[in-house]
């Protein structure tokens, strides 16, 4: 898919870079997706016994301090563009550097992408800070905490890619969801909101203060869904990644449910199982809410009756789907196109974070 990221970066034409824009051309595709790197290679693959040629492309720094960036293709062997995928860093601390293998690694990695720190005298920095992998539209940030001796990102490398017919999947890290423990909240997104115009503005000007999200006028919230349908929520976009405006707070209306806050009636609410369910080819996850977290769904769907919500899992609007005062308010089913997978992942990581350890 096209990304606003590369094409935010200036273009630097090389006779690789030419020769793939001028094939993406042809296909239909934006040459300016590939103009925006410097360096390349290819190697010849076998996936799935057919030919495929794997391409990394590589950008200098951009700037002091800039962006170190690596974007990975995936062609047939007779030059169609199947796939492909960016990688980034804060050029402050190092760069990234592709490495493309014939044969794949033990967890069949093709490219592998890791981090060379800046050398001072004798010393090599180690640490990167955050990397950023752009993948099939969407944006993952990944941050390194810092002093610890040995991370994953230096045994692991930043990202692993494997090839799989004509896509190409992230081994390394899981993008999402990417660890348990999950908070999850329901915002209802405006309908109308009063400085619509000001929170576009500052979310294509300026991009989310705070990834995942932008604070915009105390009111509202910007959030990156990983869902397809938003319904009737605002869409903004910055970077090439879509964002949704919901509902910070609003003392005069029911439009926000937290499960780490207190309610106005000054209780936390819960729940009391989340697991997957499927019905036909779709996985979701289905939530049962506690007494208290019945009583404010309830009132949430009966204040907003026609409105959007989202269901948002620490940080990311996974699903929406619009409030009906009739809903049943003791269960809330998550359908956010999920594969069986994820939909297992994602129950786990919210029975983690609000069943188990929910009173913490």
């Amino acid at each position: 898919e096209a990304r606003e990221s590369d094409r935010a970066m200036p273009a630097r034409e090389t006779p690789f870079s030419s020769a793939l824009a001028e094939l993406a051309e042809l296909q239909g595709g934006d040459p300016k997706d590939y103009l925006a790197y410097e360096g390349g290679f290819a190697r010849r693959i076998l996936v799935d016994q057919e030919t495929r040629i794997l391409v990394a492309q590589t950008s200098p720094p951009l700037g002091v301090p800039g962006a170190s960036a690596v974007q990975i293709v995936l062609m047939s062997g007779t030059g169609t563009i199947l796939d492909r995928i960016q990688c980034r860093i804060n050029s402050r601390y190092g760069v990234i550097v592709p490495d493309l293998r014939k044969t794949p690694a033990e967890d069949g990695a093709s490219a592998i992408i890791t981090f060379l720190g800046h050398s001072y005298g004798e010393h090599r920095n180690e640490w990167h800070n955050w990397h950023e992998i752009n993948y099939r539209g969407r944006k993952y940030t990944f941050r390194e905490p810092q002093g610890a001796s040995v991370s994953e990102w230096d045994t692991m490398g930043l990202c692993r890619i494997a090839a799989s017919g004509s896509r190409l999947n992230v081994l390394f890290p899981k993008l999402w969801p990417h660890h348990s423990g999950m908070e999850m909240q329901l915002r209802v997104a405006p309908s109308k909101p009063e400085n619509l115009p000001r929170a576009l503005r500052e979310l294509r000007e300026h991009g989310p203060v705070d990834p995942p999200n932008t604070y915009v006028g105390g009111d509202y919230l910007w959030f990156q869904p990983t869902c397809e349908q938003t319904n009737s929520a605002v869409v903004g976009v910055h970077d090439g990644t879509r964002y949704v405006l919901l509902y910070n707070y609003r003392p005069y209306r029911n439009a926000v449910m937290v499960c780490s806050q207190p309610s106005p009636a000054g209780k936390v609410w819960g729940l009391m199982s989340a697991g997957l369910v499927s019905r036909g080819e779709r996985n979701m996850v289905e939530c049962v809410f506690d007494e208290e977290g019945r009583r404010l769904y309830k009132a949430l769907c009966r204040d907003n009756d026609g409105e959007t919500v989202a269901v948002v899992v620490d940080g990311i609007a996974i699903a929406t789907s619009m409030l009906r005062a009739s809903t049943p308010s003791d269960t809330l089913v998550i359908d956010g196109g999920f594969t069986a997978d994820e939909a297992r992942s994602l129950a786990d990581g919210i029975r983690t974070g609000m069943v188990e350890g929910g009173d913490d």
